[in-house]
């Protein structure tokens, strides 16, 4: 007969192995936008509108404008327990429909928002952006992205408030 703690061990193992795959693996499979599903970058007559209280003529004054957009007006990591709580939000896609109201918006779907008003200015285009991936500090999977500008490498991350020249 096994000791109580080789039990104890065998359940922690399964539960953290249980806990990585959901929290890690699935979500790169399923949600759009985070890793292996794709969607094309909407491209409106409305969103162009928009985007354009945002365009200077200086590209690197655009990206920061577009950025205090986003943080003013969408809850991030400042309201970390909604990840959980609202999930089906994972897939909300429609660009259109999200920067109509102050919302929690989930990394990616952050990211999201950002390039599409970035490319809408007229300034940006998709290769501009390269999307990186982590293992947040609560275990779970978290996007961020580098954007190439003149030469430089800039880390923006709205959900976690972060704007700054990336370091290698």
């Amino acid at each position: 007969m096994n000791p109580w703690y080789i039990t104890l061990m065998g359940w922690v193992v399964c539960i953290s192995v249980g806990y990585f795959l959901f929290s890690v693996i699935l979500p790169l499979f399923v949600i759009p936008n985070l890793a292996f599903i794709k969607t094309k970058i909407q491209k409106t007559k409305r969103l162009r509108e928009f985007s354009k209280k945002f365009k200077s003529k200086n590209k690197e004054k655009t990206l920061k404008n577009v950025y205090n957009f986003v943080i003013k007006n969408y809850k991030g990591k400042e309201q970390r327990y909604k990840v959980a709580l609202l999930l089906p939000k994972v897939y909300f896609q429609d660009v259109e429909k999200i920067i109509k109201k102050n919302q929690f918006l989930h990394c990616h779907i952050f990211d999201r928002v950002f390039i599409t008003l970035l490319i809408n200015t007229g300034q940006f285009y998709e290769e501009d952006f390269e999307i990186k991936l982590q293992i947040s500090s609560f275990g779970t999977i978290h996007q961020y992205l580098i954007v190439k500008l003149n030469g430089k490498r800039i880390k923006v991350d709205p959900f976690c408030r972060v704007f700054e020249k990336h370091r290698k």
